[in-house]
């Protein structure tokens, strides 16, 4: 029996070894968006605390207060779906009933300090601040879209894992 030897650069076995979702994942661009953030937003108060990228995504809790009661909570995520980031947002009412959440949004532009997902762009303004922009259908005319937008500032950041 015969054996082959296959000599192979370093670098090239890391490349064979590597997954193809890790060296196509863009989530490492979004680091910046690591921590919890608030904001006062159209008379409510909002918390958004996201963890580190671990494992290819990153996890959200949102929690939207007025008159301090809870009026919704959201689980998000940022992740691969087919191939591309993806957030996915299931959405629950104060009384953690379920509600809508916005579809499957790949992500359509990003770099190190904006990213855009369907309806929603998330961009870095500082070290500590962020505006999130959130296009939402005219009530009067649904087939026009008004951009809404919550500026935040981050209270917690985390290391990175």
């Amino acid at each position: 029996m015969k054996v082959f030897k296959l000599a192979l650069p370093a670098a090239a076995m890391l490349a064979v070894a590597a997954p193809a979702a890790a060296q196509t994942n863009p989530i490492g661009q979004l680091a910046w968006l690591a921590g919890t953030w608030t904001a006062d937003w159209q008379g409510m108060k909002v918390e958004d605390t996201w963890s580190p990228a671990s494992g290819g995504e990153m996890l959200a809790a949102f929690k939207m207060l007025k008159d301090g009661k809870v009026q919704r909570y959201d689980f998000r995520s940022i992740r691969m779906v087919d191939g591309k980031l993806t957030l996915q947002e299931l959405g629950f009412k104060g009384d953690m009933s379920p509600d809508y959440g916005p579809p499957l949004s790949p992500v359509t532009e990003i770099d190190a300090k904006h990213a855009v997902f369907g309806d929603f762009t998330f961009a870095s303004t500082g070290p500590n601040t962020m505006t999130v922009t959130i296009l939402q259908a005219d009530p009067k005319d649904r087939t026009k879209k008004t951009a809404t937008k919550v500026e935040y500032t981050r209270v917690r950041k985390f290391a990175r894992p």
